[in-house]
């Protein structure tokens, strides 16, 4: 079992940072509280936590729709919804500034690299989510796992809000890649056995 030490660096998917940034009701419960004491546990020991510019434009670019399908989903009035955009989105602009910007390190040659190893390693990833139109990542998840693999540390971890990556944590975890992936659901479970909390 691997545990973040001060040789590794931590950062997140688009879906993740959207979950932080909805912070509000029970979805704060779930997960807000435990993103936070994951971030503080890893400033604690020195671990760098940052962000790929790329994923913090995929966060700002899908943000409107996740908080209008959150706002659909919890009956939100037009007014109300307009204050909670505007917080919400708050909330996305104080995670990136407080992250450190990671230079996006990678070629197309490793990305078709990173391909190939989704599709020999191919599963049905239907049973996490139903709407997924294939089982291989999109281009952007391939590209976030090169740049995290690329790296200048000891192993990266990529706390995901995704499922494709969540499907593939196992394979990945025992490839030469070296990011571990760490859903977010599973965050306080995961502190709980390192003993962080």
């Amino acid at each position: 079992m691997n545990i973040p030490c001060l040789s590794d660096t931590i950062t997140f998917d688009a879906n993740a940072c959207i979950r932080y940034a909805l912070r509000y009701g029970e979805q704060k419960a779930l997960y807000v509280e435990q993103f936070d004491t994951f971030k503080k546990n890893c400033e604690k020991i020195g671990i760098i936590i940052g962000y790929f510019n790329f994923v913090k434009d995929q966060s700002y670019r899908n943000f409107t729709s996740a908080v209008n399908r959150f706002a659909r989903s919890k009956k939100i009035n037009s007014y109300t919804l307009m204050k909670f955009n505007y917080r919400c989105k708050d909330n996305l602009d104080n995670l990136f500034d407080n992250l450190t910007e990671f230079q996006e390190i990678c070629t197309e040659a490793e990305i078709g690299i990173a391909r190939d190893f989704f599709i020999q390693n191919q599963k049905d990833v239907s049973m996490y989510v139903q709407h997924l139109k294939s089982n291989i990542p999109e281009y952007s998840d391939i590209k976030l796992l090169v740049c995290c693999d690329n790296q200048n540390c000891n192993i990266t971890y990529l706390v995901s809000d995704d499922s494709h990556f969540t499907a593939y944590a196992p394979e990945i975890e025992i490839s030469p890649y070296t990011v571990s992936i760490l859903p977010l659901r599973d965050l306080m479970q995961k502190m709980i056995q390192w003993k962080w909390i």
